[in-house]
């Protein structure tokens, strides 16, 4: 990929490191290629998930990740992030044209430590545009969903599989997003960009629940 990728990882609790920003030269994520970082961060003990995403610039913006590999310089502790949702090294897509068009990834920690990987979950978001005159809205939306064990990052609620006009007054839209197990949900943070003609919004209520 040409873009610029950066990454966020999750240990227990649900403690988290600041955005680490990856990309150091020209030529980082070619094709076949291994690229290496020295980053610091804060303890965050056990790890239990990564992060990664890019901005989707350059000219050849789509990038097919294999995996993510953390290693401690001291202790030589390793953790392994798969991108398959299978775990294995089939890789995945972060690009706006291939796989789901997602490109942000969400994966779960695997090493000697972890003994159960935490699994990668379907969430069904599900907004629920008031009856109000001018309810609707044409600007871009965005949610972040919150549990015990983490949060989903910013999330773009873009296409709804019951409208294709979507926030519309009186609609209920129906969006899906991947992370690795929230745990228990306990809140969301859902906004606007202010964009568009008519950017107000009058939302009644979100529903918000793992797939199975």
């Amino acid at each position: 990929t040409d873009a610029n990728v950066s990454m966020m990882v999750y240990g227990e609790n649900g403690k988290h490191s600041d955005e680490v920003k990856l990309k150091t030269k020209d030529n980082n994520f070619q094709s076949g290629g291994q690229d290496d970082f020295k980053i610091e961060m804060d303890s965050l003990g056990k790890l239990h998930k990564l992060r990664v995403w890019h901005d989707n610039t350059g000219l050849g913006p789509g990038w097919h990740l294999q995996k993510v590999v953390l290693t401690h310089i001291e202790s030589k502790a390793e953790y392994v992030f798969p991108a398959a949702k299978d775990g294995g090294d089939g890789g995945r897509w972060l690009s706006k044209r291939d796989d789901d068009k997602e490109i942000i990834r969400e994966l779960p920690a695997t090493g000697k430590v972890i003994h159960t990987p935490a699994a990668v979950l379907t969430y069904h978001v599900h907004t629920i545009t008031g009856t109000k005159s001018g309810a609707g809205t044409d600007a871009k939306v965005f949610v972040i969903v919150y549990g015990s064990l983490g949060d989903t990052g910013v999330r773009q609620l873009k296409d709804s599989s019951t409208y294709r006009d979507k926030f519309e007054k009186g609609h209920t839209d129906k969006f899906t997003l991947e992370a690795v197990d929230l745990g228990e949900l306990t809140h969301i943070r859902i906004y606007h960009d202010n964009s568009g003609l008519g950017p107000s919004w009058f939302l009644d209520s979100v529903e918000v629940f793992a797939e199975g």
